[in-house]
């Protein structure tokens, strides 16, 4: 796990353009969806549906463990529905959170 976070975090993860850069492919696409340039973010929002099916889950074991830690349900609902939205759409509007809690709508803000 520490190799692999000090790839990610350098940029030097196994993206198609990592890989083309050091002549292991002879091109940068995206192997699930095609993308023209498989970059870091690519790998994060791919459309692909495999991609999609893949993330699925994983919303669902977050929401799970937030709720299993007593998360606020409007944090909660907030982190979920940002991650959706930006998993679709990464340079799209955020979503606004919908608290009645100053407090938390001051931190989302930030």
């Amino acid at each position: 796990m520490q190799k692999f976070i000090s790839k990610w975090l350098s940029g030097d993860t196994a993206t198609g353009l990592v890989m083309k850069r050091f002549k292991q492919c002879l091109h940068a696409h995206c192997p699930r969806c095609g993308e023209d340039e498989e970059h870091l973010l690519h790998v994060l929002i791919c459309p692909a549906e495999a991609t999609v099916d893949f993330r699925k889950p994983l919303l669902t074991e977050l929401e799970t463990w937030l709720t299993d830690e007593d998360t606020h349900p409007d944090i909660a609902e907030y982190l979920l529905t940002g991650l959706t939205s930006w998993f679709e759409d990464p340079f799209g509007t955020e979503p606004a959170i919908l608290s009645a809690i100053l407090s938390i709508r001051q931190a989302a803000s930030l």
